[in-house]
């Protein structure tokens, strides 16, 4: 019996006939590969290994790869490297890669790195995520006016993101203004009366 499930007849003998699938050699390395990392104990990735120069030609890849080096593996000086070498590779024009290397500057503990590369991601892509990550920045550089400023700035060209009001709220609910904390926290909730802050 164990013999006949493992043969093409033996497929169509399982509980659904017709949908099972006989046993393929290239599912059952997949499976091995699997076993044996987890086995091991070793990461997915060894990315100490990685030659990132061949990673920079292919975009998704390498901005899926940053994305993995930065939120699982949190090595923020290798998604520094790579960062600053797909930078290079798209001549300096890409918003998003620049966003990553001020959320790379800001892991390091780099606050001014980390701002002058969230205001050039701005001047090429006008995105509310860089705007929140900027603010934050001067947030930990204890200057909450400027951090205030670019809250508002962030604001005037996207009038209906709460997030950007939320930020505003807090900065003043940080400041003790609470007044104006709860006026702005008011006004997140006239975009969305579901928010719980």
């Amino acid at each position: 019996k164990h013999l006949s499930q493992r043969s093409v007849e033996g497929a169509f003998q399982g509980a659904r006939p017709g949908i099972s699938r006989p046993v393929t050699a290239s599912g059952r390395f997949v499976r091995l590969g699997t076993a044996s990392i987890i086995s091991q104990g070793g990461a997915f990735l060894d990315v100490d290994r990685l030659d990132f120069r061949k990673y920079v030609k292919r975009p998704a890849l390498s901005k899926a790869l940053c994305d993995y080096i930065l939120y699982h593996d949190h090595n923020p000086r290798k998604a520094l490297e790579l960062c600053a070498l797909a930078t290079v590779e798209s001549d300096y024009k890409d918003w998003w890669w620049k966003a990553r290397l001020g959320k790379c500057y800001y892991q390091l503990g780099l606050f001014r790195e980390a701002e002058a590369q969230f205001k050039s991601s701005l001047k090429h892509q006008d995105m509310i995520v860089t705007y929140l990550e900027l603010c934050k920045v001067y947030v930990r550089l204890d200057q909450p006016n400027t951090a205030l400023q670019w809250y508002t700035i962030g604001t005037e060209r996207h009038p209906t993101d709460k997030h950007l009001r939320l930020g505003i709220a807090r900065v003043h609910d940080q400041l003790n203004r609470l007044d104006e904390a709860v006026t702005w926290y008011h006004r997140v909730l006239e975009l969305d009366s579901t928010d719980v802050e």
